[in-house]
Order: structure tokens, then C-alpha cells, then sequence
């Protein structure tokens, strides 16, 4: 379903492949975040609507990092983390892009993010093999077409 899912700092300087050997994503979910008025306007009889419309969307990633070596695991971990955890110094107010390309699609989507929660817990007696669960929302409420910068529903 996903060809490729690459996670891009805030910057986009550095970027790191994901739904890979190295990295299997378990879950990749995400959905709009409505908001609106809650209570109707019956300023008149009939038929009363809502309106709301797409702010955000909240976007979870869950998965495992998978290593030969704790060597290599360590490599592995650093690197995801810094692509994914912002730098304390940063200062502009997204923390990275999440590009994705799906199968049989040849349009990449992308969205800028911003990390809400992170899980990266060291397993004991499992030295090369950590889960790890990411939560994003992106204010753009949106994939984006890279194309064409478009909302794409997907």
C-alpha cells in the first residue's frame, strides 16, 4: 500500500526512509480534525446545519526499530530520533514534512507536521529491537500534492 514513507526535519535537510527492513511500520493512520459550531443556528424553521470544516490532522505512526548489531542499533535509533525529536534550539514552528508515496500511484503527498508525543522505550533483553510510536498533527489538515501543492483526500 505505501512504496515509500520519508520522515524530513524541520529544515528539510535530512530525511530518513521508514516502512522499510530497518524500520517496519505496524500502524500509519490519519484523519481530519473538525471543528465548527457544536450547537446549531435556528434562527428560522427547517433544517439546522453544522458548519465545520477540516483544522488539523492527527497522524499516528507505530512501528519497530530492527537491527543485527547493537551497534547498528544505536545507528538506527540516533538516527530516526534526530530526524524526529525538533532540536532545542529551533525556532520555526513546524517540526519536520512526512512525504509518502502510495502503490500504484505516481504522485508523492506530503504534510508539515508537528510531534505531539513520541515512545521509543528500550526493550530489556531485546538489545537490537526497539517499538516505537510517533504522534504528529499536521496544521495543514491535508496530504498535499507535491505537484502541485493541492489537497489530495487520500
Amino acid at each position: 500500500m505505501l512504496t515509500s514513507v520519508v520522515l524530513k526535519d524541520a529544515a528539510s535537510i535530512n530525511s530518513i526512509t521508514v516502512n522499510n527492513a530497518t524500520y517496519p511500520l505496524e500502524k500509519f493512520d490519519w484523519g481530519p480534525d473538525l471543528i465548527g459550531d457544536d450547537l446549531r443556528k435556528m434562527d428560522g424553521p427547517g433544517r439546522h446545519f453544522n458548519f465545520k470544516h477540516v483544522e488539523t490532522m492527527p497522524i499516528t505512526m507505530e512501528g519497530h526499530i530492527l537491527a543485527d548489531s547493537t551497534s547498528a542499533y544505536w545507528t538506527a535509533r540516533k538516527a530516526l530520533l534526530a530526524i524526529v525529536i525538533p532540536d532545542y534550539t529551533q525556532v520555526i514552528p513546524i517540526h519536520g514534512t512526512i512525504n509518502i508515496v502510495l502503490d500504484g500511484d505516481a504522485e508523492t503527498y506530503f504534510t508539515r507536521i508537528i510531534l505531539k508525543s513520541s515512545d521509543v522505550p528500550l526493550q530489556a533483553l531485546y538489545p537490537t529491537v526497539t517499538p516505537f510510536m510517533f504522534q504528529w498533527e499536521s496544521f495543514d489538515g491535508y496530504w498535499l500534492k507535491l505537484s502541485d501543492f493541492q489537497a489530495a483526500k487520500i
